[in-house]
């Protein structure tokens, strides 16, 4: 071999001696590389699946509330049209007594109503085709309890049940709606405490 074979014989080897450690060393780093990218997967797994079981977690809670709500409100509107229908059947109630229990009835609310003065006093149409006849004396006999005269009118009003009072050019609704509807709370928390309490 001659000195300059020699010389690239020793350059090659050098080289790959060189070239070996290089490719060593880059496998130590890549291993070393891929440890850590390995650990940060973990991590990065590890993270992802405790944020998901956290918004799991939320979104089951916010699902539950949510459905909780919409039970509490249906159960709210339940029992508001439960109040309703009770009321409706206590007004329906008072409309068709027997007729001499009701213009008893009506009798009471003129006695509690009426003041001094000359009034009228107006009924529904169906009141007035059912109207006793001692009905316009306890009429009579009430207005002048009060220092006045109280008479019944022949003009029928649109009012379901109850009376209109007039005296003067004031008018006092005392027709079922208009006491059911001045009292409709009142009436709504008695109901109420009545069937859920």
């Amino acid at each position: 071999m001659t000195g300059l074979e020699k010389i690239i014989s020793q350059i090659e080897q050098e080289a790959k001696d060189a070239s070996a450690e290089i490719l060593a060393k880059a496998e130590i780093d890549c291993a070393g590389i891929l440890a850590d990218a390995k650990a940060a997967c973990g991590e990065i797994t590890a993270k992802s699946v405790a944020d998901c079981a956290a918004l799991r977690a939320d979104l089951l809670a916010r699902a539950e509330s949510g459905a909780q709500m919409q039970r509490k409100n249906r159960i709210l509107a339940a029992k508001q049209e439960i109040i309703r229908e009770v009321i409706e059947k206590a007004m329906d109630k008072l409309l068709h007594q027997q007729n001499i229990d009701y213009f008893v009835l009506l009798g009471k609310m003129a006695e509690r109503n009426a003041r001094s003065g000359n009034g009228v006093m107006y009924l529904s149409g169906e009141d007035l085709a059912r109207l006793p006849a001692y009905f316009p004396r306890k009429l009579n006999e009430i207005g002048e309890a009060k220092g006045g005269t109280l008479v019944l009118s022949e003009e029928p009003r649109e009012i379901k049940g109850g009376f209109i009072l007039a005296y003067g050019g004031i008018e006092e609704n005392c027709s079922f709606e208009a006491l059911f509807e001045a009292e409709k709370e009142r009436l709504q928390d008695i109901v109420r405490a009545q069937l859920f309490s």
